[in-house]
């Protein structure tokens, strides 16, 4: 619950600032990746599959059905969308 509220405000405040700067010529983004593949997503992956009797990788699978892209986020491509670089590593497939 946390995770989305603070989510929403993110966006809402992007949003506000983005039309507060426009007469200025400044943008407003925010970078929201959804989950991204590090330890944490497998651990937490491992004791959810647990919990549901799945394996690890249909817990994977099933929450990345949801997803436009069917996978999660590279750390990588969290700083390449970050910076505005583009990266050979980051794939937007």
């Amino acid at each position: 619950m946390v995770y989305s509220v603070s989510k929403a405000a993110l966006i809402s405040l992007t949003k506000s600032e983005a039309i507060d700067f426009a007469d200025d010529r400044i943008r407003a983004n925010a970078v929201l990746p959804g989950s991204v593949e590090t330890p944490l997503l497998d651990t937490v992956s491992k004791l959810e599959a647990e919990r549901n009797g799945r394996s690890q990788q249909e817990q994977l699978d099933y929450w990345t059905a949801d997803y436009p892209t069917k996978r999660f986020t590279q750390p990588v491509s969290n700083l390449s969308m970050q910076n505005g670089i583009p990266c050979r590593h980051v794939s937007t497939a």
